[in-house]
């Protein structure tokens, strides 16, 4: 059911190289947000680069300083399979698979974003094939991936057991047939369990919070049963492309068309969003025939090249040979020039006309000094990778005060004002109390959305 190819090329034969994922994961890559997180529907956004259609989908959130939830991420150009159905992954289902020859071992992150890394000359060393910020190495146990303040833990077999953030682990069990039955964080747990063919059926937190799956005989994600009690259903065409997104009455449409090649997706409200093919490598997003439209031009890898909008005014980008934004040029010539350390943190901003911003960071990459132009500097302090304190330029100090979980229990500006924050069972923020004394309230729905917020003279938004 499973499949492992490591190559992604994009239905658009006119586009870049597709880069599955989103935005978190593609730092240069041109994507518009079509539908924002938050609401009824899953968020919808669509790759400029690639035409590449990425929905997110938080189905539980628990709260705490670095989160644990449970996303999926829907990927048009995917072509592999998982435990929620075809073309989608998940944050807690990332695997590590090599191929026939065991030359290149592919990284499918939560996104659905691929990453490449080929075997080096170091026996249980690899090196990334594609550019990846990040490290592989084999042990006795399995294979480590570092990167971006993240530790994976992969089994032998290329599951993952452990997803550690300076020190705030989730930790992965499975079943005697290899299906995650278990992930734990933060003191919380979420249980999956599944259907015949073994994708997951439903699952469940330590909050009672529960959700079901159904699928085609196609294995195609069909139905979700969100945890609030509500309904979200998929469509696909015969070739398996989502065309719609269904919330109660309200549906969000998506046709693709052939020539041009292109995407076209219809809000509730009747709103068309369009995504056409034009010259190589160039797409145009608009809001229909004849509409606006800015153009996106990208490099062969996806990166975005230029961006011109309806008035024609064109801002363009270069990068280095690691994929890094170096220079950026807009309509009136002016340009902007970055640097950055051997980790890939951005170091330094020059602003036309020569000023300049500095960023310092410390060895998990957390920014450490910031500095203005002026030569004002703001510094950071951290514990376990979480913030605790700040200094402004004047050396005044703040300070965040955190629960064992890590929550900001209090903070603490220079004049001695503090603020202090209640938490629910689930990690969520339920009260927080400014220095005046005054008290804000926040209720959530079924699927931790936050649904109202009452203010301290008893209005309620």
């Amino acid at each position: 059911m499973f499949s492992a190819s490591c190559a992604v090329w994009g239905a658009c034969g006119q586009c870049a190289e597709s880069a599955l994922g989103g935005p978190a994961h593609n730092r240069f890559t041109p994507f518009e947000t079509v539908v924002a997180a938050g609401g009824a529907f899953p968020e919808i956004l669509v790759n400029t680069a690639s035409l590449n259609v990425y929905l997110r989908v938080t189905d539980l959130r628990i709260g705490g300083a670095r989160g644990f939830s449970l996303e999926r991420s829907y990927n048009l150009d995917d072509d592999r399979s998982g435990p929620f159905g075809n073309k989608w992954a998940f944050n807690l289902g990332e695997s590590l698979a090599p191929d026939a020859e065991r030359r290149y071992w592919t990284l499918r992150q939560g996104s659905g974003r691929l990453e490449v890394f080929a075997a080096a000359a170091e026996p249980g060393r690899f090196f990334p094939a594609g550019g990846a910020m990040l490290d592989l190495a084999q042990n006795a146990a399995g294979y480590t991936a570092r990167g971006g303040g993240v530790t994976r833990t992969f089994r032998a077999d290329g599951r993952l057991t452990a997803l550690d953030q300076n020190g705030f682990q989730v930790t992965l069990e499975y079943d005697a047939a290899g299906r995650l039955t278990v992930a734990r964080g933060a003191g919380r747990i979420i249980q999956f369990g599944y259907d015949p063919r073994g994708y997951v059926a439903g699952a469940a937190d330590s909050a009672g919070r529960t959700l079901e799956y159904g699928y085609s005989a196609e294995g195609y994600l069909t139905q979700q049963t969100n945890a609030d009690g509500t309904t979200t259903r998929y469509e696909y065409d015969g070739a398996g492309r989502l065309t719609a997104v269904r919330a109660g009455p309200d549906a969000v449409l998506i046709a693709y068309s052939g020539q041009p090649e292109g995407v076209h997706i219809t809000l509730p409200d009747g709103a068309v969003r369009t995504f056409e093919a034009g010259r190589p490598r160039e797409v145009r997003a608009g809001t229909g025939e004849g509409g606006p439209a800015s153009v996106y031009a990208s490099t062969p890898l996806g990166l975005v090249e230029s961006v011109t909008d309806a008035a024609g005014n064109r801002i363009t980008y270069a990068y280095d040979a690691a994929g890094r934004r170096t220079r950026m040029v807009n309509a009136a010539g002016d340009t902007v020039r970055f640097d950055y350390d051997a980790g890939g943190n951005l170091t330094g901003i020059l602003l036309p006309g020569g000023a300049r911003w500095t960023a310092e960071y410390d060895a998990a990459g957390s920014p450490v000094r910031i500095t203005d132009p002026r030569g004002n500097a703001w510094r950071f302090g951290y514990r376990d990778g979480l913030l605790m304190s700040l200094a402004d330029p004047l050396g005044a100090p703040s300070a965040v005060t955190r629960s064992a979980v890590g929550l900001v229990d209090a903070f603490t500006d220079a004049n001695f004002n503090a603020c202090t924050f209640q938490y629910g069972g689930d990690g969520l923020l339920m009260r927080w109390t400014d220095a005046l004394g005054l008290v804000r309230s926040y209720e959530y729905d079924g699927a931790a959305r936050p649904v109202s917020r009452t203010d301290p003279d008893g209005s309620v938004v």
